[in-house]
């Protein structure tokens, strides 16, 4: 195959949805090497807790951009989005097939349609959404930037993300999100791409990732939690956005327990999950679908292979 026909195939889903073991199983049936697309899975540490892939699931498939920035670093869409493209580049010169894997909507999105020039958000504009945000709500927020654009306003009401990144655009430079999202300045990295989406219905998802956090815990999650706690690692760095983390630190500077630890992190999780579903629901264009979780993985990678031709 032509370098330039070699695909770029693209599966993404929800947390604990199985993409994981489904992209390895792909991988080695189509001489492919996995690039992430989390954006926690980003930045080394907590292992266990950000779900990282192990060597031994690895099975020798290579995998690219799994902890390789470092902990009390931050790293932006523009930069995923440059080391993702020289991934891709020295995939292709091998012959193989580049998969990226991940949940992350934005990163996603980037790759596959580019991003906009948005100027930088100020430190006062910052904190005033914040203040915003902590004084008048969620709602209020939405009501304002939905006002702003009425025509084209697509953000879900509880994408507090979303919301805070749109209302600061606006803030700091009079004009909606939309507006700068129509003026690309830097093209999509993805020109032949097969997209896979890792879709379980919830009350499947739900109760899966309730007990991977279960095996989390048996696999050492809590010495993993102590081993950091003791390095003072501020909870402002990105990297220490992932969900649980707050709630274990709680946990050990005895502020909560550690069933309350537990069951918070299962429920913020569950409500990621919901986040990320509506979003690929309503914002990703695939080409498949996958929606039985963990039945049968094999059967449906052999049934994607035949559709791009790549036995």
């Amino acid at each position: 195959m032509n370098i330039n026909e070699i695909p770029t195939i693209i599966i993404a889903g929800p947390t604990a949805s199985g993409k994981t073991s489904f992209s390895i199983e792909l991988a080695k049936l189509i001489n492919g090497e996995i690039i992430n697309a989390d954006a926690m899975q980003l930045y080394s540490g907590f292992n266990i807790l950000k779900a990282m892939p192990s060597k031994k699931e690895m099975n020798g498939v290579v995998h690219h951009l799994f902890g390789s920035i470092d902990i009390e670093k931050k790293i932006s869409v523009a930069d995923w989005l440059k080391y993702t493209e020289e991934k891709i580049f020295e995939i292709h010169l091998k012959k193989k097939v580049p998969i990226i894997v991940g949940g992350s909507g934005m990163y996603i999105n980037s790759a596959l349609n580019g991003i906009s020039n948005i100027p930088k958000i100020s430190y006062e504009v910052k904190s005033k959404v914040i203040n915003v945000f902590n004084q008048k709500g969620i709602e209020f927020v939405y009501e304002e930037l939905k006002s702003s654009n009425k025509s084209i306003f697509k953000i879900e009401k509880n994408d507090k993300q979303r919301l805070i990144r749109a209302y600061e655009v606006l803030l700091q430079t009079g004009k909606p999100i939309s507006w700068w999202q129509k003026n690309l300045t830097k093209q999509p990295i993805i020109k032949n791409s097969y997209k896979i989406l890792i879709f379980p219905k919830k009350e499947n998802l739900y109760p899966q990732i309730d007990k991977r956090l279960k095996n989390m815990i048996a696999i050492g999650l809590l010495r993993e939690v102590k081993k950091h706690y003791s390095q003072n690692l501020s909870l402002e760095l990105p990297a220490m956005k992932a969900i649980g983390i707050k709630f274990f630190f709680e946990y050990l500077s005895g502020k909560r327990n550690l069933q309350d630890a537990i069951s918070h992190t299962q429920q913020e999780s569950r409500r990621y999950a919901k986040r990320q579903m509506t979003w690929f629901r309503n914002s990703f264009s695939y080409d498949t679908i996958y929606e039985n979780l963990f039945e049968d993985d094999k059967k449906f990678v052999l049934n994607v292979v035949k559709a791009l031709n790549l036995l």
